[in-house]
């Protein structure tokens, strides 16, 4: 599995340090967690999958809940029970702060 997720970041071309700096960007670095939530999935990585996308969720509105229950890239994902909660979850409004 450790080979994986490090295939994961080099397809990517990111790591934790590079994404952590990237975060706080409104769009690149939202769009980076989301790429690379995909990434994980595709690579068999749900937990770090799943990780991204409970960290991406609460602020994020272009990932809607049509596209994680639609979108072939979270396949991998569908018989998780947590991504079924956030893809419930995924359903309510997001909050403007």
């Amino acid at each position: 599995m450790a080979g994986q997720y490090q295939g994961a970041n080099l397809v990517c071309g990111v790591d934790e340090a590079v994404l952590k700096l990237l975060r706080p960007d409104a769009i690149i670095g939202l769009l980076l967690v989301q790429n690379l939530a995909i990434v994980y999935a595709g690579t068999g990585e749900k937990d770090l999958a799943l990780q991204q996308l409970e960290d991406l969720l609460p602020n994020y509105g272009l990932l809607s809940y049509g596209q994680l229950r639609l979108h072939p890239f979270w396949d991998p994902l569908r018989r998780d029970p947590r991504f079924e909660k956030l893809v419930e979850e995924s359903k309510k409004p997001v909050a403007l702060k």
